[in-house]
């Protein structure tokens, strides 16, 4: 299969997230973000293992106990299930992965 990033729509999936979904197959997805300062996602679950890789900016992420500041050209993997947040610190662009795939956002 092969996927175009320019017929990926942006989804504005709170004020100042965008999501592309960049493409999936059986086992994984691959999705971009684009975060305003302050915007990101709150604490939440779900059961898919995620990789998320920064693209460029900062952003603060807690994965159950822990949380550090995250920077361009670092990345961070949450087991499925753990309770997860992340919080631009500035204008930030991520590459995030899911295994499974999240059919919600085909």
């Amino acid at each position: 299969m092969f996927f175009k990033t320019a017929q990926a729509k942006a989804v504005e999936m709170s004020p100042g997230m965008f999501r592309r979904t960049l493409g999936w197959g059986e086992a994984m997805m691959a999705a971009r973000f684009s975060y305003v300062i302050g915007t990101g996602a709150p604490p939440h679950t779900h059961p898919h293992e995620q990789f998320t890789y920064v693209l460029s900016g900062r952003c603060r992420v807690r994965i159950g106990d822990e949380e550090q500041v995250v920077a361009a050209g670092e990345g961070y993997l949450v087991p499925g299930g753990a309770t997860h947040s992340q919080e631009a610190l500035e204008p930030t662009e991520t590459v995030e992965l899911w295994s499974p795939p999240r059919p919600e956002f085909r």
